[in-house]
């Protein structure tokens, strides 16, 4: 009973406000598998931990332990940020959790090599903030005060580096991952709004510059099989199917093969090698049910369809795009059983993607691959040529980020609805340059043309007075997601079918 009163119930307050938290954070680190155990523990002794992970090898499985008393600490200090600050701790625990770090790490002290702590204050300010949580304007207060409340430093320097070290480790890592996050968010939003091209040039050199993670190589994955998809080098006869990842899902079925010339081919090839390679990436990092789908989309265009089947089957397979991409790939090999089995997994689910492939199923067990004849409906999309979305006002204040590395300038400006970007792009006809800005809208109280706000259910998009259909939806529909409307210049981030957020795209000149 003594053991049991020392750990907060899961009914308590503090630690539904801690799970809800954790849970965001872990699904930003896009894992397929359960996360830690977690656990919020009354300190006894005045050396107590902030927060410590434990692998549990061997035992009952890993565990991240949090202190009772850091959650009234952080909500006196940081009010409405506080979720934020409680964000990058349990996100550093984590961090230490995914990369298989020692077997027990403290928060902020000196059990783990410099090395991997640096990893976990890098990887922990970066996936917090790919939560949704304001990770960067937070840190760098977050550990003062917790150096403060806890005594770290009157513990001597052998158990935990000085304030000073640690405030001067903590805002290195601050500024060097807002710079390259800056330069992913722009990437992503560039592939979200068809600028394929441009998003690589961002994604790839924040991948092999500074930010090796599974979010950037999923992303870049994508943007290369969205650059095959766009170019329609995959042609109808080829794939009569629709497959998930295609941004306007009935343009390639809809438009007569022209061929396509020796050059083209090798492009093409190239791309989608480059698209498995990064979505492998992921996939061995642990990536999440939507990262495998894609990637079995890339490795069935390449040809090599036992691939795609193998990658699929690793999956616990109650995702309808991946029975379905399976299905497709059984039936490119003559398995005629097995594809059967899996297109009647998916006789019921409904929407364009799923009706126009079970009648494309029909067509080729009857007439063969190249005699299907059926054509989707041109799909109704959003409230297209309408309206374009509002971009929310904002100071005008640009800080040009120091990456040289990047083809194009980016500068970024923190703002009360969230974040504000610029950026300039070649131009695709002709000489000079394209200016665009995109607004990321992350906080609540804002609202957009439909007055649709953060916390309100997907739903809200597609009924009556929304905004309809999206041209495409990326990702996960249960998952995270996005729903986009490039029509009008609008897209909405999802988390656990809620609206996250949403980015307004304009192209100033």
């Amino acid at each position: 009973m003594l053991f049991a009163q020392r750990y907060l119930p899961e009914s308590h307050h503090d630690y539904v406000l801690a799970r809800e938290v954790y849970e965001k954070v872990w699904s930003a680190y896009g894992h397929q598998s359960a996360p830690p155990k977690l656990e919020i523990r009354k300190g006894v002794g005045a050396a107590r931990d902030v927060a410590f992970y434990k692998n549990g090898v061997g035992k009952s499985g890993p565990v991240i332990v949090l202190d009772a008393e850091v959650i009234p600490h952080l909500s006196a200090v940081f009010g409405a940020e506080a979720p934020a600050a409680l964000a990058c701790i349990l996100s550093h625990e984590l961090a230490h959790h995914y990369y298989r770090h020692s077997k027990t790490s403290h928060f902020a002290s000196r059990s783990t090599s410099p090395v991997q702590e640096a990893q976990a204050d890098e990887s922990g300010f970066f996936y917090a903030y790919l939560a949704g949580y304001p990770s960067f304007s937070v840190a760098e207060r977050l550990f003062d005060t917790l150096y403060e409340q806890y005594g770290f430093e009157r513990r001597g320097t052998a158990e935990y580096p000085s304030r000073k070290e640690r405030l001067a480790l903590v805002r290195e890592k601050i500024n060097e991952v807002m710079v390259w996050a800056n330069v992913y968010e722009a990437g992503k939003v560039l592939m979200l709004a068809g600028k394929t091209g441009e998003a690589i040039a961002c994604l790839e050199t924040v991948a092999t510059q500074r930010l090796s993670v599974p979010e950037v190589y999923r992303n870049l994955g994508v943007s290369y099989l969205l650059a095959v998809m766009g170019k329609l080098w995959v042609s109808r006869e080829e794939m009569p199917f629709m497959l998930p990842v295609e941004p306007d899902m009935s343009t390639r079925l809809l438009v007569q093969s022209r061929g396509i010339s020796e050059a083209d081919q090798r492009e093409r090839d190239r791309l989608l090698r480059n698209a498995e390679k990064y979505l492998l990436q992921a996939s061995l990092a642990g990536g999440n049910a939507s990262t495998d789908v894609n990637l079995a989309i890339a490795q069935l265009l390449l040809g090599n369809t036992a691939a795609a089947i193998g990658t699929l089957n690793k999956l616990d397979l109650n995702l309808p795009d991946a029975i379905l991409v399976r299905g497709i790939a059984y039936l490119k090999e003559g398995r005629m059983e097995k594809a059967a089995t899996d297109f009647r997994r998916i006789e019921k689910e409904p929407g364009l993607l799923f009706e126009t492939n079970r009648q494309v199923y029909r067509e080729v067990t009857t007439k063969g691959w190249k005699g299907v004849a059926y054509q989707p409906a041109k799909a109704v999309r959003g409230l297209r040529g309408m309206f374009t979305e509002k971009l929310p006002a904002a100071p005008e204040l640009w800080v040009p980020p120091p990456v040289s590395e990047v083809p194009f300038p980016i500068s970024v400006n923190r703002t009360g609805f969230g974040d504000l970007y610029r950026f300039s792009l070649p131009a695709q006809k002709g000489r000079g340059y394209e200016e665009w800005r995109i607004a990321r809208v992350t906080n609540k109280g804002f609202d957009n043309r439909k007055q649709i706000r953060i916390g309100e259910p997907a739903q809200r998009l597609t009924a009556e007075g929304g905004y309809g259909r999206p041209d495409y939806i990326l990702g996960s529909e249960t998952g995270r997601a996005y729903y986009v409307y490039q029509s009008m210049s609008v897209i909405f981030m999802l988390d656990r079918q809620k609206i996250a957020g949403w980015y307004v795209f304009e192209r100033l000149r």
